[in-house]
């Protein structure tokens, strides 16, 4: 081998537990890896110039299993973003850590730093814990910082910190070199309480064990949907590694030494792949893979602006938000003449035609959304009235009467919030109001102020969205990010609060999309991916980047349908 190699070595396909073991040509034992069950072992490593083998342990009866090794300078990438000493955002990966591209954070308070960050499996957000204790979504594309909720009620305790997200509950963990060790909800930026039957804010409990000092946290499986989960943590004064279990209890049981002289800025994070963890962290400028097993820290490299080294003191790993299978997706669109069209993504000239009847004359729909509680689906007519549409005829039912407040704009967004079963109404000019499914009344913003108050215009990175969706897209849905798309600018935001109608921007579609575009989100086995219509053209859309991509042209049979509107079954 080169001197230097970065090597892999992955034993899948169990169906019993084993031991993976790495040894030099002295059968001296380098790596281990002893995950429990069927799990498949793991060992990544940088290895010197010499002879190594490996050894599979069957530890309860006997298995198939398939060994793989990978070997070379340039190893599967692992993509990152650092947090760097000034207040500015790194991205950078672990194959060129001289290629960096740094953003510069906008929209914190007066003197006020992140104190760490991390990307949310759930949503593939990028969120920030301030010194001012403050959560906020980040924009990775401007790096502006948007506020989640009021400041949290418990102030931060210690110098530094560790944050990273919990998978399986969608929780964000907070812990310090003081000991602290609490919980943040991604939706409300609040403390979770752990002790609801006692008065205020009960936080978790300080941390104890073979340690009472974490400086920075990772959790395992770290992807949308992952059942289970191990917390680990990085002392810098005994430079060890830690598991924490049970988290909220904050109990510390040492892995092992890392090896190196780690800062107290220290970062963790772990990139989860095909079943299989890799950990990294950083101290100073220094990415250093580690073996979750021993604890042990292997120098990758430097982080570098060209020759400059860059400081982090916050660290995450950027794991890909798994997405469902765009062939299976079914719609229903709203052609411009106020008909609706069924079509499935993977079959878009094979389409159905229903002419929708019951509409006042001359009236035509803004839009149409499936209602998740119940299946029914919904439109918006023009002549502010909404209506209860029976999918199979086509006949629209006035819900109520005429809406007290009048549509205002050319072009409209509708969709229900799964979270509340209440339909948002958006638009080209600013408008932002919901509605009740059940009476067709305009909710009221503000109670207490005579007449009907709507929630506060469209404000922030663009005051104009043309289409809306709310992701979980699903009955029961608990949490749910509101996006939304500019026709002029021809990019994907996300509104929040939705009441308060603030945007950011999430980054460029790639494509002209027009001004009467539809979108939705599909929600499969807990996964969220968008699709919009423009014209007669349908793209899927990542929530993360905002990027179209072009699926095809939903026709019946040559002739294109162009369409107006789109709510997905």
């Amino acid at each position: 081998m080169p001197d230097r190699t970065q090597v892999q070595t992955v034993v899948q396909g169990l169906r019993r537990n084993v031991d993976l073991i790495l040894f030099d040509g002295d059968r001296n034992r380098i790596a281990a890896s002893r995950n429990s069950g069927s799990q498949s072992e793991f060992i990544d490593t940088v290895l010197a110039r010499g002879n190594y083998f490996v050894k599979v342990i069957a530890k309860a009866g006997q298995t198939n299993y398939r060994l793989t090794l990978s070997a070379g300078p340039n190893p599967a990438t692992a993509k990152f973003v650092g947090l760097t000493d000034n207040n500015r955002l790194a991205f950078f990966n672990d194959t060129n850590l001289s290629r960096v591209r740094q953003v510069r954070l906008r929209g914190l308070q007066p003197g006020e730093r992140l104190v760490g960050i991390d990307f949310r499996p759930n949503t593939g957000q990028l969120f920030g814990v301030g010194s001012s204790n403050r959560l906020y979504v980040i924009n990775p594309t401007t790096g502006r910082v948007t506020q989640v909720g009021a400041p949290f009620a418990v102030p931060l305790n210690g110098t530094s910190f560790g944050i990273d997200f919990n998978p399986t509950v969608d929780r964000i963990r907070v812990v310090s070199d003081a000991g602290q060790n609490l919980r943040l909800n991604p939706d409300t930026g609040a403390v979770v309480d752990a002790d609801t039957l006692t008065g205020g804010i009960q936080i978790d409990r300080n941390l104890n064990g073979d340690t009472d000092s974490i400086v920075a946290t990772a959790y395992s499986n770290n992807v949308s949907g992952a059942t289970t989960t191990v917390q680990y943590g990085i002392n810098a004064d005994t430079d060890q590694l830690f598991i924490q279990n049970p988290p909220n209890d904050g109990t510390q049981v040492v892995v092992g030494s890392l090896g190196v002289d780690f800062s107290a800025d220290a970062g963790l994070d772990i990139v989860t792949r095909n079943g299989v963890d890799r950990a990294f962290a950083t101290s100073g400028s220094s990415l250093y893979s580690i073996d979750l097993t021993t604890g042990a820290a292997t120098l990758i490299g430097d982080v570098r602006n060209r020759r400059n080294p860059v400081n982090l003191v916050g660290f995450a790993a950027r794991s890909p938000v798994l997405k469902p299978n765009p062939a299976t997706a079914k719609f229903v669109g709203l052609t411009t003449d106020s008909d609706l069209v069924f079509f499935n993504s993977n079959a878009l000239n094979n389409v159905t035609k229903v002419d929708i009847t019951g509409l006042r004359a001359g009236e035509t729909l803004v839009g149409i959304d499936f209602r998740p509680n119940t299946g029914q689906l919904f439109g918006v007519g023009s002549s502010n009235r909404l209506y209860r549409i029976d999918a199979a005829t086509g006949r629209a039912t006035q819900v109520g009467d005429r809406f007290a407040v009048n549509l205002n704009g050319m072009n409209f967004g509708i969709d229900f919030n799964p979270t509340v079963d209440r339909i948002r109404v958006v638009s080209d000019a600013g408008q932002n109001l919901r509605l009740n499914p059940d009476t067709g009344a305009v909710v009221d913003a503000d109670t207490l102020t005579g007449g009907i108050q709507i929630d506060r215009n469209l404000n922030g990175d663009t005051d104009s969205i043309v289409a809306t969706a709310y992701s979980n897209n699903v009955s029961g849905a608990t949490t749910t990010v509101q996006y939304g798309i500019n026709a002029d600018t021809d990019q994907l935001f996300i509104q929040n609060p939705p009441n308060d109608g603030t945007q950011t921007l999430v980054g460029s579609l790639g494509i002209d999309v027009d001004a009467k575009a539809g979108f939705d989100i599909v929600t499969s086995n807990g996964m969220n991916m968008g699709f919009v219509t423009s014209g007669s053209s349908l793209y899927s859309i990542d929530l993360n980047s905002g990027a179209a991509s072009l699926i095809g042209n939903v026709q019946d049979i040559t002739q294109p349908i162009a369409l107006a509107g789109l709510a997905a079954r």
